[in-house]
């Protein structure tokens, strides 16, 4: 990006536009030399950013006292929403039982095109083998995901000691965490994992 202040002929800074502006000709070349094509490309930029993001302009320049739309615009399409706490994981095993603990931390956030989910849980195990399933919460499965056939490898943190296989599978609606050797009975063991998805 060549920045404003950087070109010949601009006007300073001021309360009407605080990271200055290009100046009026006054028909003497004084001035700010613009390329047609690249200045309309902006206006396009900013004309496709306000009909997608469904804001309507205020007809007045950008600044604190007539709020910054254009940032408003991008703020809104490229998404920065607040965590939204989901229910307690449910869990399945192919054989023996496992029992999810009261602690658990499990949420999304929508990015722009991108969704973020977090899983943190706790649970007790019983002869359960070599692998966990945590089903995909219907806050997700509800949205389209790009490539939503392909399984997506990611990683779990075991009892704060092991990094164990997590793929999450559209397809059948879970994650499944496997170990190479039977998980261990008895008291509660904590389970962590993330995956960033993109959708539609």
């Amino acid at each position: 990006m060549i920045k404003l202040e950087n070109k010949a002929n601009v006007m300073p800074p001021d309360a009407d536009y605080p990271y200055g502006a290009i100046k009026n000709d006054t028909g003497t070349g004084d001035g700010t030399p613009v390329d047609v094509q690249v200045y309309g490309d902006i206006h396009q930029f900013f004309a496709r950013l306000f009909a997608i993001s469904g804001l309507t302009s205020n007809g007045l320049p950008d600044n604190l006292t007539n709020g910054f739309q254009l940032y408003d615009a991008f703020e809104k399409l490229a998404g920065l929403q607040s965590w939204t706490a989901l229910t307690t994981p449910i869990l399945s095993v192919d054989t023996g039982t496992i029992t999810a603990g009261t602690s658990f931390i499990n949420k999304i956030r929508i990015q722009g095109k991108t969704l973020e989910w977090q899983c943190i849980f706790s649970a007790t195990l019983n002869s359960i083998g070599t692998s966990i399933s945590v089903n995909i919460p219907s806050a997700i499965t509800s949205l389209t995901i790009a490539n939503n056939t392909i399984p997506r490898p990611g990683t779990c943190t075991y009892f704060s000691a092991e990094v164990l296989p997590a793929v999450l599978n559209a397809t059948t609606g879970k994650v499944t965490i496997t170990r190479g050797a039977a998980f261990p009975n008895g008291s509660l063991r904590l389970f962590g994992f993330s995956f960033r998805l993109e959708i539609a």
